[in-house]
């Protein structure tokens, strides 16, 4: 089976996403790829594809990556405790409409199960700086 999505360099690097930027939505966050530089990225996530579309394309650049459970949050799995200090992307499934918003270093990707990729891809346009 052919793979789908297109390559992109963006900086001398390359990237493999599956939409557009423009059939993405803006996604309402400050963050940058050099804040995860170097740095153990953590995830609490209901999606695992969009958690994949993430990891495909700024492995690389992280330390090494794990899922946590945020400070206060009742946690069914034995993860490590972090805060919003922390580099966290925090995936939820939703019915609405799709969003990415930020608090501290926290990021919550929102959007249906099937929209996971797209909303994965929006993240990822916004700290490569392309939208």
């Amino acid at each position: 089976t052919e793979e789908r999505g297109w390559n992109v360099e963006i900086s001398g690097s390359s990237y493999r996403l599956q939409y557009l930027p423009d059939e993405t939505i803006d996604a309402e966050i400050s963050m940058s790829i050099e804040k995860y530089a170097g740095k153990p990225l953590y995830f609490i996530s209901e999606n695992p594809s969009t958690e994949d579309e993430i990891l495909k394309n700024i492995r690389r650049f992280i330390s090494r990556f794990q899922g946590a459970c945020l400070e206060g949050e009742s946690c069914e799995e034995n993860l490590p405790e972090k805060t919003c200090q922390d580099n966290i992307i925090i995936i939820k499934e939703i019915e609405g409409n799709e969003s990415i918003t930020q608090e501290g270093n926290c990021v919550y990707i929102s959007s249906r199960y099937s929209d996971g990729e797209k909303a994965a891809d929006a993240f990822l346009y916004k700290i490569l700086g392309v939208k």
